[in-house]
């Protein structure tokens, strides 16, 4: 069905089945819905304002939404788009296998990827798609993100908007430098909790983190000979204060310094591992 230079007059109701919708060029100077009675998809909907549409139980996995005037004001349900492909990735950089997050995802961003080492997994996702994909840049994607993650905010679905801020950081990080102060931030960012998203990362970071402490703690960090289980707990112990003493051990200069590298790190990763927490569970 094409439904191009549309002007959508009154309050209207349209119902697919078994059916591909191009809308292009469309005006909705009322509210409308798109629903579905089986399995149907928007193909296109370029220049087109969806200030007032609503889709139900239609998927939008083969649509491009770059050009979609008022993306943050459609009102969709979070299933309209397609996951992310395989859960494990292996790269020919750093880090060299990767367990990919489970997540929605738009066109655009498998459009991004298709030029990456991983492409050959996100381009099956382009091979409905009706226009031709041409160069798509990552801040492109990253706007389509932080749009639809407003959209999703606005309908007051945290857990699921959360889908969409992770794409849009994807996308922020995929367009800075590397060598940029920005881009080492929203790399680290990425690595100890998956943009405040992925507790468990924040988990392992601080655990790594403390293990190594103890470590050097324990050869060096003391002025008296100290067994490595005593040194995991003043390590420990050290990651839970911001200020004080931990313990009355005489440290040497490496001990202070490793000290007060385990008092600035330890706090902030908790504070990742509950904020992944909070942004999971909020509603």
């Amino acid at each position: 069905m094409e439904l191009v230079n549309t002007t959508f007059a009154v309050q209207s109701s349209l119902v697919l089945e078994h059916a591909d919708l191009i809308l292009e060029k469309a005006r909705f100077a009322a509210p409308a819905t798109i629903d579905s009675r089986s399995i149907c998809r928007v193909r296109s909907l370029s220049g087109t304002d969806v200030t007032n549409l609503t889709l139900a139980a239609v998927s939008l996995g083969t649509c491009l939404l770059s050009d979609v005037y008022n993306l943050d004001k459609l009102r969709f349900e979070a299933g309209s788009f397609p996951w992310t492909p395989h859960r494990f990735r292996i790269s020919r950089r750093w880090p060299w296998v990767l367990k990919r997050a489970k997540r929605r995802i738009v066109a655009e961003e498998a459009a991004v990827r298709t030029d990456s080492a991983s492409g050959a997994d996100w381009a099956p996702l382009l091979q409905d798609l009706t226009a031709s994909v041409g160069p798509i840049d990552a801040k492109d994607a990253a706007r389509v993100y932080r749009q639809l993650r407003k959209a999703r905010e606005d309908a007051k679905d945290e857990p699921n908007a959360a889908d969409f801020y992770f794409g849009e950081m994807e996308m922020r990080r995929r367009a800075t430098p590397r060598r940029s102060a920005e881009g080492l931030v929203l790399r680290l960012y990425w690595l100890t909790s998956g943009y405040g998203l992925r507790g468990w990362r924040a988990v392992g970071c601080l655990a790594v983190l403390m293990l190594a402490c103890a470590t050097l703690m324990n050869r060096y960090g003391f002025a008296d000979p100290h067994t490595w289980s005593a040194s995991l707990v003043h390590v420990a112990d050290a990651a839970t204060k911001l200020i004080g003493g931990s313990t009355s051990d005489r440290l040497t200069g490496w001990g202070v310094a490793i000290q007060i590298l385990v008092r600035l790190s330890g706090p902030v990763l908790l504070g990742l591992a509950i904020l992944s927490v909070r942004g999971r569970t909020k509603r």
